[in-house]
């Protein structure tokens, strides 16, 4: 998928309803914010870089087993689940999705950067939002996050794999699911205010 590409409709309109932004015109920046806004680009380039380098160097198994039964295929015949956490049907949904990562995202040192960009931002939204602290603790285990969650991350990898697996892709997917749901600073235990829907 390119640059220019639009998101396929898997996302289900992640990031269309976005704020729109004044025109320079409308305001003045001074020139800590110009900076602050080119540094902001840069990293943007730079992560999307990382990311299509990485998928120059692997390649793809098309014909994946992820071992969780048939159905996992059709999320929307599930019973609504609230919210609710069950240590053995969490523990299988997170390794299911650990696996479809591991096996699809480029391996090799040299791509170490762009796995853990895409861990981080599973992560994350797993975790409802909560990242890691200035030490680099979390604290919270995304293998005991809500069943509903690792259901949809789990929809979003098997999605992506069926479209051919990029890694900017598998990204950005997660990227958009955290801005939607996870968009404010929440709470020790808060999470979204919203029903996250499953993308497929």
């Amino acid at each position: 998928m390119s640059e220019d590409d639009e998101l396929p409709d898997l996302l289900g309109g992640l990031g269309q309803d976005e704020p729109s932004r004044p025109s320079d015109d409308a305001t003045s920046k001074g020139p800590g914010q110009e900076a602050d806004e080119e540094k902001r680009r840069l990293d943007e380039e730079r992560r999307a870089r990382i990311l299509r380098d990485a998928d120059r160097s692997r390649s793809l198994n098309p014909e994946l087993d992820f071992g969780i039964g048939e159905e996992s295929e059709d999320l929307d015949s599930l019973p609504q689940i609230q919210d609710e956490q069950k240590p053995d049907t969490s523990h299988k949904l997170y390794y299911s999705l650990r696996r479809i990562l591991m096996d699809n995202l480029p391996s090799g040192s040299k791509n170490k950067e762009a796995r853990q960009m895409v861990y981080d931002q599973k992560n994350l939204f797993l975790n409802r939002g909560k990242d890691k602290d200035g030490r680099g603790i979390r604290g919270s285990d995304g293998r005991q996050a809500y069943i509903h969650y690792l259901e949809v991350a789990l929809a979003t990898a098997q999605q992506w794999v069926r479209e051919g697996a990029n890694t900017y892709d598998i990204y950005v997917y997660f990227e958009k699911l955290n801005k939607k749901y996870h968009s404010g600073d929440l709470g020790e235990d808060e999470g979204p205010e919203v029903e996250v829907e499953p993308l497929v």
